[in-house]
């Protein structure tokens, strides 16, 4: 309850309860605020939380926000992807693409923080977010990785069969092995 206070004194201060995590005024009120909305996402999520449906209604009843900006940045991004894949006909931003380099940083950023949830590192990556992306045609590895794993996996198979690595460069088996 200290904590829930001093939330409702900073919101009674500032109009908000969206406490920086490392807030000088309190750096605990804003590590305890920021551990809400992780244990509410675990809550969600269906994961071991000790987040309570007491504990979200007394929150919210303080206007308490479980989104950050971040979240809401991320739903105006995939808005702007779609729109992309509407006059380009894919979700392969380029990273630095000059038409809006936010949103090729925001796509790439997307693929690593995919790749984080899969290897079971702290991640941004929700089940919900990966279906909002799926269900547009994003692709998670990029054609250059399909690529390398195709003529990485090719070569394993030209080892094994001709006892070596050294692709001739016009080799007839495969020209696009040799390069």
């Amino acid at each position: 309850d200290r904590r829930f206070n001093e939330l409702k004194q900073y919101k009674a201060d500032y109009g908000g309860c969206s406490v920086p995590k490392e807030w000088n005024g309190n750096k605990q009120l804003g590590r305890w605020v920021s551990k809400q909305r992780v244990q509410y996402r675990y809550l969600q999520q269906g994961k071991e939380s000790s987040m309570t449906e007491e504990r979200i209604a007394k929150l919210e009843s303080i206007g308490f926000e479980w989104a950050l900006a971040s979240s809401l940045d991320w739903d105006r991004r995939f808005n702007e992807l779609k729109q992309y894949k509407a006059d380009y006909g894919g979700c392969s931003v380029p990273k630095e693409w000059s038409g809006n380099k936010q949103l090729g940083r925001w796509v790439s950023k997307q693929r690593v923080q995919y790749r984080y949830l899969q290897q079971g590192k702290e991640s941004s990556m929700t089940e919900e977010r990966i279906a909002k992306l799926e269900s547009i045609g994003f692709e998670w590895a990029l054609a250059s990785s399909l690529d390398w794993d195709r003529r990485f996996n090719e070569l394993k198979q030209y080892k094994a069969e001709f006892g070596g690595d050294s692709v001739p460069k016009e080799w007839n088996g495969n020209k696009q092995l040799g390069r």
